[in-house]
């Protein structure tokens, strides 16, 4: 078996490192971190060539994100370090934990998911993603913090929590805290912050408690992470569910640390759950295999991938009416907020999108995307696109699904002139249907598409677009 760097430490992490390096005014040593056997080490060295002054490996076997985490932690402590970035995940446990829980061991600010950082001031800013959009954020001066890279960060140099609209992810998500509820004999609890009055909708399909975070300034990771440690010890509860995307991933692995509980990131289904233990299934190896986890903790967090999970009424729960529980609390954290954009689409969120249609590099420009969008908008679909067109600047980066992307399991997946690279399948091959437009009938993505149109991208949208208007009309 060989290995390789991962792509979002090597492509990101170590090259935004190396810019700091040269544009900070004061000196920069750059030591890379590792926990790992011996098999690593020619990965290590292959770093260093790149640009690392010097390296620390923890000779370790355990692949457990928890103890990853105190390790690094305690280097980190021990060296006094002002910044540790890293990926934010691997590309073969999919997990993008371990910089989340770093963070809580240190008790320090953590960027998720960052495509701009700078030290300004002696206080490092990030602007960080968001679903739909992005935040800024500024760490309190002279404090360290955890970053963890998106694409866009950095250029290769070397070979939303608001939203008034009920989410399909989020009735999902209840969905599926209300069956574990059930088949343990316990209270199905919902917490929701910011804006709210949907409380019908979530006790429909099995909300018993909903807790209302009332003070909508606050969005950070660790001020989530304490407002639901407070509740979940509050509630004596033993499973904590939080949609498996940018934001839920930062605040899972906190929260973990705080309820010294398992965490498990990415899971889409549940096998067997009892007050002591849980047999869960996840994708790994971006899609290409299934792991099944078994979790001997009674306390449990997981994330959880959206369209894994029908969302049906509960029967038994027609009658009543969800306790509502305004909570207004305040949490002193060392971030401040300097920035939210939730606009960054004005269409559907492409992660808890139901239907997705996608471009490829081979609609030849941005100036062809008309079509696509308008297809996309008559469907209700998110639009979404391959790596070589966001990295061509046709789209947005968050725009972009695969292996470096985004990893979306939609109903409905349209590529049209999209090749279907391995790196492709991998952000895509959730989809419960695959529909692909090609003019290549040689173009891989066909072994994987439940249908395939052979033509002329050209033709055929607008052929779509003209047909599904006369249907609708």
């Amino acid at each position: 078996m060989s290995f390789i760097v991962n792509p979002y430490d090597e492509w990101y992490a170590l090259t935004k490192s190396l810019i700091l390096k040269e544009t900070l005014s004061e000196p920069v040593e750059i030591v890379l971190l590792c926990v790992g056997d011996a098999n690593v080490e020619p990965l290590i060295r292959k770093a260093l060539s790149i640009g690392g002054d010097r390296a620390i490996r923890v000779n370790a076997e355990s692949h457990d994100s928890k103890f990853i985490a105190f390790q690094i932690s305690e280097i980190a402590k021990a060296e006094k370090y002002n910044l540790i970035i890293g990926g934010k995940e691997t590309i073969s446990y999919n997990g993008g934990l371990v910089l989340s829980m770093v963070a809580e061991f240190m008790e320090a600010p953590f960027f998720n998911e960052i495509t701009k950082l700078e030290f300004k001031d002696t206080a490092w800013i990030g602007q960080v993603n968001a679903e739909g959009g992005y935040q800024v954020l500024k760490a309190k001066p002279n404090t360290p913090v955890i970053a963890s890279c998106a694409k866009g960060l950095a250029e290769q140099r070397f070979a939303s929590l608001k939203e008034k609209k009920v989410r399909y992810s989020e009735l999902e998500i209840v969905s599926v805290g209300s069956a574990l509820a059930k088949q343990l004999n316990r209270t199905s609890i919902m917490v929701v912050f910011g804006e709210f009055s949907h409380e019908l909708e979530f006790t429909r399909i099995g909300a018993q408690k909903i807790y209302h975070i009332t003070n909508t300034q606050r969005y950070d990771n660790a001020f989530v992470s304490k407002v639901l440690n407070e509740i979940a010890i509050t509630e004596e509860a033993d499973i904590c569910i939080l949609p498996h995307n940018s934001f839920g991933k930062s605040v899972s692995g906190r929260l973990s640390v705080k309820l010294n509980a398992a965490c498990v990131s990415g899971v889409t289904a549940f096998e067997e759950v009892s007050t002591q233990s849980s047999k869960l299934k996840k994708n790994v190896f971006s899609g290409k295999a299934l792991a099944h986890v078994l979790v001997t903790t009674q306390k449990q967090v997981w994330t959880w991938v959206a369209n894994s999970f029908p969302v049906s009424s509960d029967s038994s729960n027609q009658e009543n009416t969800a306790q509502l529980i305004p909570y207004n609390v305040d949490f002193p954290t060392d971030i401040d907020i300097l920035e939210t954009n939730n606009n960054l689409t004005t269409t559907i969120s492409l992660p808890s999108a139901e239907k997705v249609v996608s471009g490829g590099r081979g609609l030849g420009g941005p100036e062809h995307w008309e079509m696509i969008e308008e297809l996309a908008m008559l469907l209700g679909a998110a639009t979404a696109c391959s790596r070589p067109v966001s990295d061509s600047g046709w789209r947005p980066h968050h725009e972009h699904v695969g292996q470096t992307g985004l990893t979306i399991r939609p109903n409905l997946y349209i590529a049209v002139a999209i090749s279907g690279s391995t790196q492709h399948l991998a952000g895509v091959n959730g989809s419960k249907l695959i529909v692909v437009i090609n003019s290549d009938p040689e173009a891989p993505f066909f072994h994987s598409a439940d249908y395939g149109i052979v033509g002329d991208a050209f033709v055929i949208i607008p052929k779509l677009i003209e047909l599904i208007r006369k249907h609708q009309s």
